[in-house]
């Protein structure tokens, strides 16, 4: 069968839905972090963020590699 040159769309990536308190000075720097980005939104901008964290923190890295299923709710 013909491949398409034009590859669809990406699944969606599964969501979860949390409720966090923020500090307001962190909250008002969400915000205006969104308006230099010139797009994007609350959620976009905190799971890159948290992304970002994972990747760059070796400690956690580390951690991670000897408590892969380690979950606190």
């Amino acid at each position: 069968m013909p491949t398409p040159l034009i590859a669809p769309p990406p699944e969606p990536l599964k969501k979860r839905t949390v409720n966090v308190r923020l500090e307001e000075e962190i909250f008002e720097n969400l915000k205006r972090y969104i308006a230099y980005a010139g797009r994007g939104d609350f959620s976009h901008v905190v799971n890159n963020g948290m992304r970002y964290l994972f990747l760059k923190d070796t400690g956690f890295q580390s951690w991670l590699a000897v408590h892969p299923a380690a979950i606190t709710e």
